[in-house]
C-alpha cells in the first residue's frame, strides 16, 4: 500500500513538472467518414513521455490527475493547444475540418468550459463548428444541476457540439508505423508539439 502511494505521489510530482514545463504532447488521430473515407476531423489525445518512465499511459496518469486536482489544468491545456494547432494548420493551408477534445466530467462540475471554449475560438479566429467537446455518458446522466447547465451552455454557442463518446459512425485509420520508441503510444496518431509549425 505504501509503495502504491509513493508511486502515485511520484507520478503526481512528475506530472506537475511536465505540465508547468511544457513537456506534454498532443497527438492527433484522424477521423474518417466510412462512406467516402473523407477526413472529417481529428481527435486531440494527450500524451506524456517522461525522461525516467518513458511513455506513461493515460490510464496511469489521468486517474492521478483526477485525484490530485490536476485534471482541470490538463484539460484546459489540451483545449488551448488543440485550438492553437487547428489555427496553425488553417494558416498553413492544411484543410483539417475540425478538432474534438475529450473533457473530464470533473471540469464540467468545477469550471466554466463554455466560456473557456468561446475565448479560445475567438482568440484563434475559429468557428464554433470547428470544435467538438466529447464527454462521457456518466456526465450526461449526472443528476446534479451544474453539468447539464454547462453542456447546454456549450451547445447554445453556435454549432459547437457536445458529443457523447462512441456514438459517431467513423473509423480511425492506421497511419504509417512510428519509430520504434514511439510505436506503443503513437500508432494511428500524428503528433504536434506546442509551438510546432510557427
Amino acid at each position: 500500500m505504501n509503495q502504491a502511494l509513493d508511486e502515485r505521489l511520484d507520478i503526481e510530482a512528475a506530472l506537475r513538472h511536465a505540465l508547468s514545463h511544457q513537456l506534454l504532447q498532443l497527438h492527433f488521430q484522424p477521423k474518417v467518414r466510412l462512406t467516402d473515407r473523407a477526413l472529417v476531423g481529428v481527435e486531440a489525445l494527450l500524451r506524456w513521455h517522461d525522461a525516467e518512465r518513458g511513455w506513461v499511459s493515460p490510464d496511469r496518469f489521468i486517474p492521478v490527475a483526477e485525484e490530485s486536482g490536476l485534471i482541470n489544468a490538463l484539460d484546459a491545456w489540451v483545449l488551448a493547444q488543440a485550438c492553437a494547432q487547428l489555427a496553425r494548420w488553417r494558416a498553413e493551408g492544411i484543410a483539417v475540418p475540425g478538432v474534438s477534445v475529450n473533457v473530464s466530467p470533473q471540469r464540467f462540475h468545477q469550471d466554466d468550459v463554455a466560456a473557456h471554449a468561446r475565448a479560445l475560438l475567438a482568440k484563434h479566429g475559429l468557428a464554433a463548428s470547428d470544435l467538438t467537446l466529447e464527454v462521457t455518458e456518466r456526465l450526461m446522466l449526472d443528476d446534479t444541476s451544474r453539468p447539464p447547465r454547462a453542456t447546454a451552455a456549450v451547445a447554445r454557442d453556435g454549432r459547437r457540439r457536445v458529443r457523447r463518446r462512441l456514438r459517431h459512425r467513423l473509423f480511425k485509420p492506421e497511419l504509417p508505423e512510428a519509430p520504434a520508441g514511439d510505436r506503443a503510444e503513437a500508432r494511428q496518431e500524428f503528433r504536434a508539439r506546442p509551438g510546432a509549425g510557427r
